[in-house]
């Protein structure tokens, strides 16, 4: 007989919210608030980032905060990724770094930057 054991989900302690409510109620945003995001959301969004686990914790990869309304028009020029959103955050991998599969040799950096823009 397989024994199961049901231990509570630390993400529930943490949170305070279920997690599988969490993952029902998620949802994707691709209309944004034109007011300005507040520095301390947004340093509280990075620090996320900075210590989202990587491979190795070799961290390859670079955040890149764009404000300015003349950058973002830019880049709304060439991809319509940065929809109308005031700050647009934009995770790079930087391949020299990143860690490489033993068996593989593919690397990492699509999984990496996915966990650092998943925080």
């Amino acid at each position: 007989m397989v024994e199961i054991i049901i231990i509570e989900c630390y993400f529930d302690i943490m949170c305070g919210i279920d997690f599988s409510e969490m993952i029902r109620q998620r949802y994707s945003v691709r209309k944004y608030d034109s007011r300005p995001v507040e520095d301390d959301k947004l340093r509280t969004v990075l620090e996320a980032a900075r210590v989202a686990p990587t491979a190795k914790d070799t961290q390859p990869f670079r955040i890149y905060v764009v404000k300015s309304k003349d950058a973002i028009e830019r880049l709304r020029a060439i991809t319509p990724m940065a929809f109308d959103a005031p700050v647009v955050i934009m995770v790079g991998a930087v391949f020299d770094e990143c860690c490489q599969s033993p068996f593989s040799g593919k690397d990492y950096s699509y999984i990496d930057t996915s966990i650092v823009t998943d925080q």
